[in-house]
């Protein structure tokens, strides 16, 4: 298992991970232009956490991390190259080590791509942290001083959506062999449960778009709660999905 796995991390870690981290990166700050003043109101902070509310945002968060490693499933199953490896090392090893190394792509896309704009704001001349405008529990951790360990906290808890994307695009990937179709599930689906949520008035930790975006919980979390919070809740998101996704790629091997 582990040297299938580090094979595909081999190939997840790639040049092409760091080219769509800067890409990710300059479409973030490009949605960024309209909170970026010259102000006592703008900081590194107040500017990276105003982009999430845009449009681009939902490019950067439910598509790019598919696109890391997760289509690799459909490319190499045309190519027939996933039956090399699968009689190398079993079904279950083969797609399990494909969903983990897909995975870690997501996960470390999004938490680039967030360090990449960090770094350009900063070197911009804008301040870390000016004053508290949300509710999450890192712009609370910034208020007592901790400007970067709430940062970095935030960046933690943001890498978890990419990987939950990327799982998610790579299970769509095994019913439906199609990168388009694995690339834009993840947001078509998050969006529907979101609605179906909203009309049902559930808790906000039922909607699918607390699991991919940061928690905002400051008076009910502490900056590493949150932290803690989003890593159990994508795990076992995570792992539903590696359940079906492994189940159905065994059915579709005992169909060829």
């Amino acid at each position: 298992m582990l040297r299938s796995f580090s094979v595909q991390i081999k190939r997840a870690l790639s040049p092409r991970l760091l080219l769509l981290s800067f890409a990710a990166a300059a479409l973030q700050l490009l949605s960024a232009a309209p909170f970026i003043k010259t102000d006592q109101v703008s900081s590194v902070w107040y500017v990276l956490f105003n982009s999430q509310m845009t449009g681009i945002n939902f490019f950067t968060i439910y598509i790019l991390p598919v696109m890391v490693y997760a289509v690799t499933l459909v490319k190499e199953s045309e190519t027939r190259a996933s039956d090399y490896y699968i009689i190398r090392t079993g079904v279950g090893r083969y797609t399990l080590s494909k969903i983990l190394a897909s995975a870690t792509g997501g996960y470390l896309l999004v938490f680039l791509e967030l360090l990449i704009c960090m770094t350009a704001l900063k070197a911009a001349g804008f301040p870390w942290y000016t004053f508290r405008s949300d509710g999450t529990p890192y712009s609370a951790a910034m208020e007592q001083g901790k400007v970067i360990y709430g940062f970095f906290m935030f960046l933690l808890d943001m890498g978890w959506g990419g990987a939950v994307v990327s799982v998610f695009g790579l299970t769509v990937s095994v019913f439906i062999e199609n990168s388009l179709a694995a690339a834009a599930a993840p947001l078509a689906v998050t969006l529907f449960l979101s609605r179906v949520v909203d009309q049902l008035k559930l808790p906000f930790d039922f909607n699918p778009m607390m699991w991919m975006r940061y928690v905002d919980y400051s008076d009910r979390f502490t900056a590493l709660d949150g932290v803690l919070y989003k890593s159990a809740v994508s795990l076992i998101v995570m792992t539903i999905l590696s359940v079906i996704g492994i189940r159905g790629m065994k059915r579709r091997q005992d169909r060829a």
